[in-house]
């Protein structure tokens, strides 16, 4: 498990994300409206959200899974994602930054001269388009109706409710000739300006909302006309007058707003450092009343986890579905901590879910069940997605579950933030390849999505899609009106099938799985040569990042007989790809035998070793003998076995089988028996006075520290760890110790009430080097205890308990952690001074293949981000390590 710094920086610039970091905007036309500030922009970030108690502790009790959500889901009830089929779209020549669906028409808005069709070079077949265009969203054709003369940047587009109005905001003075000033609004039927709607923002409109009576907007500016308004501001939809809405945005601009469901509130979003004088909620996040002036503080919960905000961190894009709220962020250096997107709760903006994929997220969308994303994202590890490869690969368009589903990992990069044990969503199997283009110079792709239920639809300065020239603008579509013609990736040589002679009737044909862009479950069809219908069909399920082996052996064959065969990757709608093909003879009557090979496990009570030799297999043939060696002397015959030792001690036992034909094959492997299960190998009973260290263990060797020792203290014949700050975790290890088979205990309680945020304690069983196995409790703010098994920092399995916890309270926590390959996890915690339980709380298994050897305990303590009421001090007493029974 990784160790994060206290509220660790949330990343360092490196080399290869300094192209992608969110340097100014460029704009076309100067501000020429008298009294406005010389400034310079950033490009809009995106927007981050906190996680709810209720929702966490509804996470920890589900073990992480992932999602198969595609166009065709394999289990009903699953949300089908849009194809990554791109459809034929217009184009522009330059940049894209926002966009808005009204009817069956998308406006979009940005920084270009020219629209050009679907298919057509740059700079042939154009059509003049100044910073804003509509095109029709089932067919992608340029709406050549609507052309209006905008000069300068367009950042921001909105639609009256019932959609006759197009709202129109960015850095421009003039429309068709006309003064507008930052701010305009266009009758949707004519296309034409709407007269007599003049509002005066006097520098640029990031972001718009409109109600029917009401046109809501934020951005870097200072006033409107002559009236003072800090970076929001509203003024009446009939006359374009000031309203006296106005919240304060201090420290930097408004990116992002949107409306509660219930019209009565306004979630904002940007670099902002404070709202309304507070900076929490108010640090890029906040929220203002929509039924007064908008300058009062509302509660977001969220905003004490996620901090965006400043000259190199904000909120980009808030959206909502109705009943929640999305949104995502950036950050490049200092002054944020999240580069992702976050869900939250329009009742108290408390967090549903956060992903950190790292990689900045530009702008959400969501719809059935799914949230799509346009950013750079780069590793999403995190939250079991894909991991960071070299050289780098950002993947542009990405798409998650709307619904939480397991916790966030534990980070294990330095210079990121550690938004482990938050609720996560699941990464769809939904990968379009979109480029990066080079129009604004900052290396990047997509910069905003939108849609219907039907379509999604990216704008930016991307130049192709699946590499197919498409130039700033693209529609995805649901399966229905997709071709659906995005098939398995791989093919030929990429697509390798291996084929090798068992026997003189069989034969073993070898490969691995393929992958698609929008599906995950394929089918393999395996075709013999004279066979015009496949052999077998198998199916599998694959991502690009996730490739199995999978073979299928072919029996009955003629001795001495040349075979060819090829296998075909079929996806759910019939796409192909197809092995290279290859041939194998059988071997003849009298082919040569093949050896066997020898496999077994042994597991150790006290001084009895129980060895299993089921493992052992045969090519050509069957196992026909098994012979045991204890390296005592002792021996024996058949697939499993016991043996007793007169003595404790390190011996070699080797297993040799014998197959059909004579042929043999050994292995051996070294086990370690004990004279009595349960011996004590450590103890401490903290009998000891000392400071910024916990010194050593009555018996176990010295405590060695992960995180500031000044955290760590012994008195009072009880363990210290105290936490001065949240979001940190630090344990002690003892690390001279090494078993496989490990049974700790200790008694542990907390110095304070939980407030903010779930405390937690991890009973560390096995640690290797950074990984460890451990139970962990986690106390909540309503006192809820849960006992979690975690493996390297991934949530095995988690239980919540029938314990209320009492402030001080006493809990003997017991784990362990036995054998290897797999490794046998389980443990219980009950109030200390009563009968422990007989039952194990929760028990799993695992095979981490870091974790398969000895290790080392420990002990160690975490707080969520969230958390208030510091310092928090943690307390340990009467730790013994036994061998396990």
């Amino acid at each position: 498990m990784f160790l994060p710094a206290r509220r660790a920086p949330s990343r360092r610039a490196t080399v290869t994300d300094a192209a992608a970091r969110r340097a100014p905007a460029p704009d076309i036309a100067p501000d020429t409206d008298p009294g406005t500030a010389a400034r310079r922009a950033r490009v809009r970030p995106a927007v981050g959200v906190g996680v709810a108690i209720a929702a966490l502790m509804a996470a920890l009790l589900t073990p992480p899974a992932v999602a198969v959500a595609d166009t065709a889901p394999a289990k009903a009830g699953e949300p089908a994602s849009v194809s990554t089929d791109p459809l034929p779209t217009t184009q522009i020549d330059g940049v894209v930054w926002s966009q808005i669906v009204i009817g069956n028409t998308v406006y979009a808005g940005g920084q270009f001269t020219t629209a050009r069709p679907a298919g057509a070079a740059p700079g042939t077949n154009t059509s003049p388009r100044y910073n804003l265009l509509a095109y029709n969203l089932s067919t992608g054709v340029l709406v050549s109706s609507f052309a209006p003369n905008v000069n300068g940047v367009v950042k921001s587009l909105a639609a009256s409710p019932d959609g006759t109005r197009l709202y129109v905001g960015g850095l421009f003075t003039q429309i068709n000739g006309l003064a507008r000033y930052r701010l305009a609004a266009f009758d949707v039927a004519s296309g034409t300006l709407i007269p007599g709607f003049v509002p005066k923002p006097n520098y640029r409109v990031n972001a718009i909302v409109a109600t029917a009576d009401t046109v809501y907007f934020g951005g870097s500016f200072s006033s409107v006309g002559s009236v003072a308004r800090a970076n929001a501001a509203a003024v009446s939809a009939a006359t374009g007058a000031l309203l006296p809405w106005a919240p304060v945005a201090a420290g930097g601009g408004v990116n992002a707003m949107v409306l509660s469901p219930d019209g009565t509130k306004m979630a904002l979003g940007g670099a902002f450092t404070t709202l309304n004088g507070s900076a929490n909620p108010g640090y890029g996040l906040g929220m203002a009343s929509v039924l007064d002036t908008g300058t009062t503080v509302l509660p977001f919960l969220v905003n004490s986890l996620i901090r965006n905000a400043g000259a190199n961190a904000a909120i980009e894009s808030l959206v909502s579905d109705g009943t929640s709220l999305y949104g995502s962020a950036y950050v490049f250096g200092s002054g944020g901590n999240l580069e992702g997107s976050f869900r939250a709760s329009w009742v108290d903006g408390s967090l549903i879910w956060v992903e950190d994929c790292h990689g900045d997220t530009y702008s959400v969308f969501a719809t059935s069940g799914l949230e799509y994303i346009a950013g750079h994202p780069h590793m999403c590890n995190n939250i079991s997605g894909f991991p960071e490869v070299s050289p780098r690969v950002n993947r542009r368009g990405i798409a998650f579950t709307s619904y939480a589903d397991g916790v966030v990992k534990h980070n294990v990069n330095s210079g990121y933030y550690d938004f482990g044990g938050n609720p996560k969503p699941d990464e769809i199997n939904w990968f379009p390849d979109i480029n990066s283009g080079t129009f604004t110079g900052q290396n990047q792709g997509p910069w905003h999505v939108t849609g219907t239920s039907q379509y999604v639809v990216y704008g930016g300065e991307f130049t192709a899609v699946n590499g197919i020239k498409q130039q700033g603008l693209v529609r995805f579509a649901v399966s229905s009106i997709a071709p659906n013609k995005d098939g398995p990736r791989l093919s030929g040589a990429a697509f390798p099938l291996t084929a090798a002679a068992l026997s003189s009737s069989s034969i073993k044909l070898s490969w691995t799985t393929n992958w698609d862009r929008d599906n995950e479950v394929l089918s393999y069809r395996i075709y013999r040569s004279g066979t015009a219908a496949p052999i077998a069909t198998l199916t599998k399920t694959s991502r690009l990042y996730q490739l199995s082996a999978m073979s299928f052996t072919d029996t009955g064959r003629a001795a001495g007989t040349s075979y060819s065969y090829t296998v075909q990757a079929v996806d759910p709608f019939g796409n192909i790809a197809v092995s290279a093909p290859v041939s194998v003879t059988t071997l003849g009557s009298g082919g040569t035998n093949q050896a066997p090979t020898a496999s077994f496990t042994a597991t150790a009570t006290k001084l009895v070793l129980a060895v299993d030799g089921s493992a052992s297999s045969d090519p050509d043939g069957t196992i026909a003998s098994y012979a045991w060696t204890f390296g005592d002397g002792g021996t024996a015959t058949g697939m499993t076995a016991s043996h007793s030792y007169a003595t404790a001690g390190t011996y070699t036992v080797s297993l040799t089988v014998t197959d059909n034909n004579g042929a043999k094959s050994t292995a051996s492997k070294s086990v370690t028996v004990s004279a009595t299960a349960g011996a004590t190998t450590a103890s401490d009973t903290f009998s000891r006075t000392t400071s910024s260290s916990w010194g050593s263990a009555d018996s176990g060797g010295p405590w060695s520290l992960s995180g500031t020792a000044s955290d760590f203290s012994v008195s009072g014949g009880l363990g210290r760890i105290t936490l001065p700050v949240a979001g940190a975790y630090v344990r002690a290890n003892l690390a001279q110790l090494a078993s496989n088979n490990s049974n700790v205990v200790v008694s542990t309680a907390l110095g304070q009430p939980v407030v903010g945020g779930t405390a937690y304690v991890s009973v560390i069983a096995r640690s290797v080097g950074s990984s460890d196995y451990q139970a962990r409790v986690a106390v909540s703010t309503t006192n809820t205890v849960v006992l979690q098994l975690l493996a390297a920092g991934t949530t095995l399995a988690a239980v919540k308990t029938p314990l209320s916890y009492t402030t001080g309270q006493q809990l003997t926590v017991r784990v362990q952690a036995s054998g290897v390959s797999p490794t046998t996890l389980r443990a219980k915690v009950w109030a200390t001074g009563t009968a422990e339980p007989s039952a194990w709380t929760v028990t799993a298994s695992d095979s981490t293949s870091a974790l398969q050897t000895t290790g080392g305990v420990g002990l160690g303590a975490y707080l969520s981000s969230s958390s208030t009421g510091l310092p928090r001090v943690f307390t340990f007493d009467n730790l013994a390590v036994t061998a396990a029974n």
